[in-house]
């Protein structure tokens, strides 16, 4: 089970972070940097602190995942020996937006340093991180260019479901991408890294199982084609096998869950833990564009947005999107 996880929500810490981490065997997200070439050069990181004091900030949000970037559990390229990474599957969707005439009213809000190689992009995107996206110039291509990776590689993306209090294009993403299957399962909603490998590591078992029935489940479910142009369910079998797993995981969460929630991490917050959703949808790898399209046509109302006639199907991305339904805490 292969994830992408989004850079705000690593910031945030907010929950598909947080379950992502948990459940996921490895995850790819993109790591702001004033170049591809200097993305793991020290020196690099270094002299962008003095020329850009937001990426300090930045960094320091994401001190609570130090350890899981030390394991090897998060990355920012698909792995050691493959540089791909998400960052230039961004600046694509910017060249999209720009290029494509159905994309036009989106590129009121391009911002035209993400075409620069020279890091003048990095104090914008590290600006947007710390207050959560509300630039769609910068929020618009990270979430298109997170999917467009994924797809290519057969990696999931983590994403936030969208609910009642969620935005209008989110809602739209959720009428363009149908589920494949929702489970309900508790994860530690506030954690360190350190924390979250030392339960990784006690409900290795549990987690291996359920990993394994999600990917089944996936991988059976068929794939768009251009007489179906979204995928069909996968076999009722596969679906109760995540449900056993999920299961089988929560009630081994339960036996472990008063060792951890409740007591200070290793950054002297307090450990807390959630029932969550976990709804696996699929959606074409552009579904961020067509439905952020959709939000401005809707004058503040959700609206069914209509899919895009193609002569040939986009490549198709997997979204683990991840929603409270009730918090456990001590």
């Amino acid at each position: 089970m292969r994830v992408v996880a989004s850079p705000y929500h690593l910031t945030s810490r907010e929950l598909p972070a947080m379950a992502g981490l948990l459940l996921a065997d490895e995850a790819v997200t993109l790591l702001p940097t004033q170049s591809r070439a200097s993305a793991l050069d020290p020196e690099s990181v270094r002299a962008a602190f003095v020329t850009h004091p937001r990426y300090l900030r930045l960094l320091e949000s994401w001190r609570w995942s130090g350890p899981l970037w030390r394991d090897g559990l998060v990355r920012a390229t698909r792995s050691p020996s493959d540089p791909a990474d998400p960052a230039d599957d961004a600046r694509d969707a910017c060249l999209r937006i720009d290029a494509e005439p159905h994309f036009a009213p989106l590129r009121r809000f391009l911002r035209r340093d993400w075409f620069a190689h020279d890091g003048r992009h990095l104090d914008t995107l590290c600006a947007d991180l710390l207050k959560g996206g509300p630039d769609p110039g910068v929020s618009i291509p990270i979430a298109t260019g997170l999917d467009a990776f994924a797809a290519r590689h057969a990696m999931s993306v983590l994403r936030l479901a969208g609910g009642a209090a969620g935005s209008v294009a989110r809602r739209a993403e959720e009428l363009i991408a149908p589920p494949v299957f929702t489970v309900s399962i508790p994860v530690l909603a506030r954690a360190d890294g350190h924390t979250l490998l030392q339960l990784r590591a006690e409900l290795d078992r549990e987690l291996r199982r359920l990993r394994g029935a999600i990917d089944a489940a996936l991988t059976c479910a068929p794939h768009p084609s251009p007489a179906q142009p979204l995928p069909a369910p996968p076999a009722r079998a596969l679906i109760a096998g995540v449900r056993a797993a999920a299961a089988e995981y929560a009630r081994a969460f339960g036996d472990v869950r008063g060792a951890y929630v409740g007591r200070d991490d290793e950054h002297h917050e307090r450990i807390t833990d959630a029932w969550v959703t976990l709804t696996a949808r699929r959606a074409p790898d552009d579904a961020a564009l067509w439905a952020s399209l959709a939000a401005m046509r809707s004058a503040g109302a959700p609206a069914r947005p209509g899919r895009p006639l193609r002569a040939h199907p986009r490549p198709t991305v997997t979204w683990l999107c991840v929603g409270l339904s009730a918090i456990a805490s001590a």
